[in-house]
């Protein structure tokens, strides 16, 4: 079988965006992504979440808007009073935040790997505090020690091909303007 919605609480009806009543009598893979319903329906979840055997795993949901989320699911087995079981109780708690930080970590260990593999340098600057951060092989790239700090006079000298120091110049006072 399948689960359908009973019942479920405020909040998780809101996550996605509907009233609590609207969710009753719903299957609920319809309100998960397709890999997520797969999951449910053809890769055991609900016949583990009958049978007690099912711990935790990772779901994504979609709002009515269209909107992903994701939650970490724990289910277990719901009994009537006689202790038969009838249904399952599910818990879904939203990581969606803690998922996109997962997302932009494993972006930066690629883009580091990207930049140490291809001798490219990146330059990062915080638009609150301008601090400049360098990412990737710069010290090796032009030939300075690690850690040596150079100034602007002392870049331009070292790093810049001097056709081109003019015109990074007045990039550089367009862009403080």
């Amino acid at each position: 079988g399948q689960p359908i919605i009973e019942d479920c609480n405020v909040r998780f009806a809101e996550t996605l965006g509907y009233a609590r009543e609207e969710l009753y009598g719903r299957p609920l893979a319809e309100l998960y992504t397709e890999e997520s319903a797969t999951k449910l329906l053809e890769g055991g979840g609900y016949e583990r979440a009958l049978s007690g055997e099912f711990e935790q795993e990772r779901r994504e949901l979609v709002t009515r808007d269209g909107t992903r989320v994701t939650a970490l699911l724990r289910a277990s087995p719901r009994r009537n009073r006689e202790g038969d079981v009838v249904g399952t109780h599910a818990l879904f708690v939203d990581i969606t935040d803690q998922a996109r930080l997962e997302t932009l970590e494993a972006l930066r260990e690629r883009m580091a790997f990207a930049l140490e593999a291809t001798d490219s340098v990146l330059f990062e600057v915080d638009l609150r505090t301008g601090e400049e951060t360098r990412r990737g092989p710069f010290e090796r790239l032009y030939g300075i020690e690690s850690g040596q700090a150079l100034s602007s006079e002392e870049f331009y000298a070292r790093c810049v091909h001097p056709e081109d120091r003019e015109r990074l110049r007045e990039l550089q006072r367009t862009e403080n303007l």
